[in-house]
């Protein structure tokens, strides 16, 4: 196992804890930690629609060429992200991005294995159809807590 697998291995497997223990929180009732408090304020997406968003910095570098996945800089409201229709390959689809000027969807998003060249295939790979579980859409939002990550 590469020490990216690894990085990723371990990444998912905090997620699914993290999901597991929020899940146990929610089914103890109304007075379980994540029950109480204001909802979020309102927001709205920064981008007022595709095509019109600045391209945005990735979030971070773990190691040279490991990097966040990129930023989606639009409105995502009412687009079909599903696997049988991804309204973001109608952009981003490699044949089509150059010439309505968006990025396109790299080479590893169509492999079986995305660190195996080998393993290319013509369609999106399944696991990757719903954009943003990785890509965050990015909104105009005011910070619930603060950060104090640098």
């Amino acid at each position: 196992m590469t020490r990216v697998e690894k990085k990723m291995w371990l990444a998912g497997l905090t997620a699914a804890l993290v999901f597991a223990s929020g899940a146990a929180l929610a089914q103890q009732g109304s007075d379980a930690p994540l029950m109480k408090g204001d909802a979020p304020p309102d927001w709205k997406y920064d981008g007022e629609a595709p095509g019109t968003g600045k391209v945005l910095p990735r979030g971070w570098e773990a190691e040279p060429g490991v990097t966040a996945p990129p930023q989606i800089p639009h409105d995502v409201t009412g687009l079909a992200i599903t696997p049988e229709a991804n309204a973001c390959l109608g952009c981003h689809n490699p044949q089509v991005a150059p010439s309505v000027k968006a990025k396109a969807v790299p080479e590893t998003h169509f492999r079986e294995d995305p660190y195996d060249p080998a393993t290319k295939q013509a369609e999106l790979n399944g696991n990757r159809y719903y954009c943003p579980q990785c890509h965050a859409p990015q909104a105009n939002v005011k910070p619930l807590v603060k950060s104090v990550f640098k």
